[in-house]
């Protein structure tokens, strides 16, 4: 069968008259559409990357070459169901009693998607086993796909290749309209999965590039009691971006010290708002905030402000740069030392003696400041751009802390 590719990355959507992303003078609007009909895409930084019709694909293939996340398209509605532990079977699938335990994409771990759940070890991935010898993962399940509409598909990944390339074939489950299909992952390296729709047998592009985004506004399964799982309307976070959360302080601080930041796909997720059943709005959580450290290690705070729900999908927030500041304490004195990522000038600040020393990638010391008190500029300007390391050391205490440093 020969595929068709379908392109959605950049679409020019902000010229039609659902507009997802606008700024206003008190922060931001993104909007997914009455009942949730788009995924946006979303850059801290730029604002609005993309939104793709959330039926636009079913299953979506991670493209690092040494995993292997299958994800089911979970904004759509769609519920994954293990058939059978036999490629065999497909002839002959039996569905009776398989509709009890669902499987859903991981809303911590991006790598543990709905097909990889149940994997045994270091070799299984849930879909497939991996062979030490030919380094192809070979396929072990057939698994049927229960969408909103009451219909059925059974899919099975026959296996991915070392090189890449996945197999795979899907069917209705009474055998009809069977289709073989294959994906490579690198022709799609830049994105971190590529989707593929069965109704259209159509390999789809959904995904904007590496970097391009931060924040991906959508619906889908989230475990909202132990072993219980309820579509939501939430924020996901792109690859390579961490998340800070605190409450309790006025939102107007940009503070985040003794936060910690993680890379949980769902760190921001669904909870910052909740539904008042007197006045049948949602309440947003007060004095939450969000702090985004992208993959350029640039710090942005987001607080939301109002949520439309399902009438408009309509999510109000604020976005706001935030100095790099980083917190040290050694022994009973504090430093701190910014920006980080830095350009011509770092400044500590210090309530006692340290010193301060800028190593290379090669942990060879490039620059050194002997004694930092106070507020001292460090002038890093004939540094080449490239990650650094600054080892900041307490006289009194002998304790030494590292960092890591940007310089741009």
């Amino acid at each position: 069968m020969s595929l068709k590719i379908k392109q959605l990355g950049f679409l020019l959507l902000t010229l039609t008259l659902n507009i997802p992303y606008v700024f206003a003078q008190n922060g931001a609007v993104v909007s997914m559409g009455a009942g949730y009909t788009n995924n946006v895409y979303y850059s801290l930084q730029d604002g609005f990357v993309v939104e793709v019709a959330n039926t636009s694909w079913d299953v979506a293939f991670t493209t690092d070459l040494f995993d292997a996340s299958i994800q089911i398209n979970a904004s759509a509605g769609i519920e994954v169901f293990v058939a059978s532990n036999d490629l065999a079977d497909w002839s002959s699938l039996d569905t009776a009693g398989i509709f009890t335990s669902a499987l859903y994409n991981s809303t911590s771990d991006r790598a543990l998607g709905a097909f990889n759940q149940g994997g045994s070890g270091a070799f299984n991935y849930g879909w497939g086993t991996y062979n030490t010898t030919t380094h192809n993962v070979t396929g072990s399940r057939i698994f049927v796909l229960r969408y909103p509409d009451g219909t059925y598909k059974k899919f099975a990944v026959e296996q991915m290749a070392a090189s890449g390339m996945y197999s795979f074939k899907y069917a209705n489950l009474d055998g009809t309209d069977e289709q073989q299909a294959a994906i490579s992952k690198t022709m799609y390296s830049n994105k971190a999965f590529v989707g593929y729709h069965f109704a259209t047998n159509e390999v789809v592009d959904f995904e904007p590039a590496k970097g391009t985004w931060d924040l991906l506004f959508t619906k889908y399964f989230a475990e909202v009691g132990p072993s219980v799982y309820y579509p939501v309307t939430g924020v996901l976070t792109a690859p390579g971006v961490a998340t800070a959360m605190r409450m309790g302080v006025p939102v107007a601080s940009d503070s985040y010290d003794g936060l910690v930041f993680e890379d949980s796909l769902g760190a921001i997720g669904y909870n910052w708002k909740s539904f008042n059943m007197t006045t049948f709005t949602y309440d947003i959580q007060d004095s939450l905030v969000y702090f985004v450290r992208g993959e350029d290690f640039k710090i942005q705070k987001v607080y939301f402000t109002g949520f439309e729900g399902s009438s408009t999908g309509n999510i109000y927030l604020n976005i706001g740069s935030v100095l790099n500041l980083s917190s040290i304490e050694l022994g009973n004195a504090q430093y701190q030392i910014f920006p980080n990522p830095a350009q011509d000038r770092l400044w500590v600040k210090s309530e006692l003696d340290a010193e301060l020393s800028i190593l290379n990638s090669a942990g060879q010391v490039v620059l050194h400041e002997g004694r930092v008190y106070g507020n001292a500029a460090l002038d890093i300007s004939q540094l080449p751009a490239g990650i650094y390391t600054a080892r900041l050391g307490d006289a009194q205490s002998g304790r030494v802390h590292y960092e890591s440093l940007i310089v741009q």
